[in-house]
């Protein structure tokens, strides 16, 4: 199979909508983080996560931190985001997210709700400043699995983090998820720690998150 990576644009709001949450769900056993956050119908929840997409500020989930990985007819595989949390911090997302939620119509008490589901999420897969270059949201279709889509793409976003002079590259799983451990690690990540609890094992299905790190 024929792949072409290029830069998402605001256009592929709606595709990288569907990699935030199929990433965001991995090999969990349980309902991931945004189906917490967002108890919504599915084509909801999609909504909102494309309007994420390209709400300001731009934060961690906004397309211009995304690359496409695309078939000769033109449609889409597989997307993944690179991005600087120094550069697009936590509080950046916040404010995306609730400006987006408040436009919806949700009211205070429903955004307060929203805030607090990410807190068990945040133990193993806690949100940063740090000066780094982290690959994240990274979602390829069933049908292009295995293809090589996405270790083009993921290849494709590291050398954007070389070009924007980033020393270190991070990445991380689900325990358990061994498809997207292999590819990592084919692009030479290697595992620096794990972050596990219980509390978040028993809210997701899985003991936690592994976290890995490569030299740029």
């Amino acid at each position: 199979m024929e792949v072409y990576i290029r830069d998402a644009t605001a256009d592929d709001a709606d595709f990288i909508a569907w990699a935030i949450l199929t990433a965001a769900r991995g090999n969990l056993t349980k309902p991931s983080v945004w189906d917490l956050a967002m108890p919504v119908a599915e084509q909801e929840k999609l909504k909102l996560l494309s309007a994420l997409s390209v709400a300001e500020p731009p934060c961690a989930a906004h397309f211009s931190g995304f690359v496409i990985a695309e078939n000769e007819a033109g449609e889409p595989l597989s997307a993944a985001c690179g991005f600087v949390p120094k550069e697009k911090p936590p509080e950046a997302f916040t404010e995306a997210l609730l400006g987006v939620v408040e436009q919806a119509g949700w009211d205070q008490t429903q955004q307060m709700a929203l805030m607090s589901s990410f807190t068990v999420f945040a133990k193993c897969l806690p949100m940063s400043n740090e000066d780094l270059w982290v690959l994240e949201y990274i979602a390829t279709k069933p049908e292009a699995r295995g293809t090589g889509a996405t270790l083009e793409l993921l290849s494709d976003l590291l050398e954007c983090g070389r070009d924007y002079e980033m020393s270190d590259a991070n990445v991380a799983y689900f325990v358990g998820n061994d498809a997207a451990k292999n590819i990592y690690r084919k692009l030479g990540f290697t595992e620096s720690h794990e972050l596990l609890d219980k509390e978040f094992e028993a809210q997701f299905g899985v003991a936690g998150v592994v976290h890995m790190k490569l030299a740029l």
